[in-house]
């Protein structure tokens, strides 16, 4: 009768799902505690998908699947510039009490041929205090050393929660391990910057990183891969008066008797009117007022004769400009501007990293 066929089938249903958690439950055995149950054994029981992050270089080799912590080997993540924040272990440990695991947040990635834990290390730590002896893993095999490295951090861009995703200062410390690893072009620091600061950090904050990275490089003299002619800008002059020993620095810079200021050609519109107001100041003084200026570079002239031209076209455009407000003659009354006192010493910045040292000013006569 209908009525009977009913009760077997359920039972039927029922008795087939004792089995596979009877099943599931001697399989994982070893794991199951407090916090960790025979369904957290379960990868079907997971919503969060493994992936490759699109990293070249990086393939799934193993899906889903228990495995103790104890089986795995240690990683130093080069991307983690603090390593292990044990407040965030903290918080953590309170999530899982109060709230259990969460199945849709990500797995733990492991390299199959070394058996290094590749992330996770904030959970390995809590998890050692909570008596969670594994956790569900996936196995993945890496061609390079460079893509296990922005796997790493790649696989860890995800909103700001308890797993504590990166932050800018750990794409900075993720470049600079590849950048220890092969020879990298400028462009090329900047593109790893980009693609490794996109979805977790701001534009500003990776060109920051990029533009310190490269002008750090510069001034230490390792310069393989780097650019033969190079561009100035805020960070990388910030980082130069930091590190040069130009006497010019604390001769005119820093010394506050003098009057000089920082152009960057590229910006020169935007400089116009910091110009003349130290020019005004200086005048005021009866001082000179000495430039130090990093020059944009153009395809077609030398940069020898770009330096030149700031002298005899762009300062000297401003002073006939400047000239003719007041009904003087330039050509006659040029040395009354600041920037054309006969005492001035203007510099320019290194830009040619084969020829000139990149912690020394450049002289150039006025």
């Amino acid at each position: 009768m209908i009525h009977c066929i009913i009760p077997r089938y359920r039972k039927v249903t029922l008795n087939f799902k004792v089995s596979i958690m009877t099943v599931l439950i001697d399989s994982c055995s070893d794991f199951i505690c407090t916090h960790w149950g025979a369904d957290h054994c379960d990868p079907n029981y997971w919503s969060y998908q493994p992936s490759t992050y699109d990293v070249e270089g990086v393939e799934i080799a193993v899906g889903p699947h228990m495995k103790a912590w104890s089986d795995l080997k240690s990683w130093v993540n080069p991307g983690r510039a603090d390593g292990v924040d044990y407040g965030k272990v903290e918080q953590l440990c309170q999530e899982i009490e109060e709230n259990g695991i969460k199945t849709d947040c990500q797995m733990i990635y492991y390299d199959v041929d070394t058996n290094e834990r590749n992330n996770g290390e904030h959970r390995e730590v809590a998890s050692r205090q909570l008596g969670i002896t594994g956790w569900m893993m996936v196995g993945v095999r890496f061609e390079t050393e460079q893509a296990k490295i922005r796997f790493a951090l790649v696989s860890n861009k995800k909103k700001i929660d308890v797993f504590n995703p990166i932050k800018a200062k750990d794409i900075e410390a993720t470049v600079r391990e590849l950048m220890s690893l092969t020879q990298m072009t400028d462009e090329e620091i900047k593109k790893e910057c980009r693609d490794l600061g996109k979805g977790a950090i701001g534009k500003p904050e990776w060109e920051k990183i990029h533009n310190k990275l490269i002008a750090e490089r510069r001034l230490t003299g390792k310069c393989d891969g780097a650019e033969r002619l190079y561009e100035w800008n805020e960070t990388a002059w910030e980082s130069f008066i930091k590190e040069s020993d130009d006497s010019w620095l604390d001769d005119y810079y820093n010394n506050d008797s003098e009057i000089t200021l920082y152009i960057n050609e590229k910006n020169w519109d935007h400089r116009i009117g910091s110009i003349i107001t130290c020019a005004d100041e200086a005048a005021s003084a009866n001082k000179p007022l000495h430039l130090v200026i990093g020059v944009k570079l153009r395809s077609n002239e030398e940069l020898d004769t770009t330096r030149k031209k700031i002298m005899t076209d762009r300062l000297k455009s401003m002073g006939r400009k400047i000239s003719n407000v007041f009904g003087l003659n330039y050509d006659r009354q040029s040395s009354l501007l600041p920037w054309n006192h006969p005492d001035c010493q203007h510099r320019f910045l290194p830009q040619d990293s084969l020829k000139e040292n990149a912690k020394k000013l450049i002289k150039l006569t006025n």
